[in-house]
């Protein structure tokens, strides 16, 4: 995807919660310490609840079509030690500390993910800023092999 010099672009993601994971947090603990057998990063053990949710199912769990965005992130300068530092992103004035063996998803529920809600289909998520006959890519609904 290139790029014009100046420009700025938007772009939609499927995301309804963004969680920063402290890298270096999790490296302190030899990437290991969360997930079923205690062997998973807690970044991994997170995606890996999400997608095995009610939010999770039938959807693309990959950048931006992923329900919900877990990111790795440099030091967030806390370190705490035994634990892994987790800010979402909708309430970035309280921050939690992760200790090694907590489950995934308590920490995700602690972070306010909601994990019951069903993923929207892909043709409901094209928005309400565009005007129904263009959200099927200005196609006939007579003509649209899809639907």
């Amino acid at each position: 995807m290139s790029v014009k010099p100046g420009s700025i672009t938007p772009h939609k993601a499927h995301w309804r919660a963004a969680i920063l994971v402290c890298r270096k947090c999790q490296k302190k603990l030899g990437d290991e310490g969360f997930g079923p057998d205690g062997d998973q990063r807690l970044s991994k053990a997170m995606t890996r609840a999400v997608k095995h949710s009610p939010a999770g199912r039938g959807a693309k769990m990959k950048g931006r079509r992923a329900p919900v965005g877990i990111v790795e992130v440099g030091c967030l300068k806390l370190c705490p030690k035994r634990g892994v530092t987790v800010v979402s992103g909708d309430r970035p004035g309280r921050w939690l500390v992760a200790g090694e063996g907590a489950a995934a998803e308590a920490v995700l529920a602690e972070l306010g993910v909601n994990l019951s809600f069903a993923v929207k289909p892909a043709r409901a998520l094209n928005g309400p800023d565009l005007p129904p006959d263009q959200s099927s890519g200005g196609r006939r609904p007579e003509h649209d092999p899809f639907g």
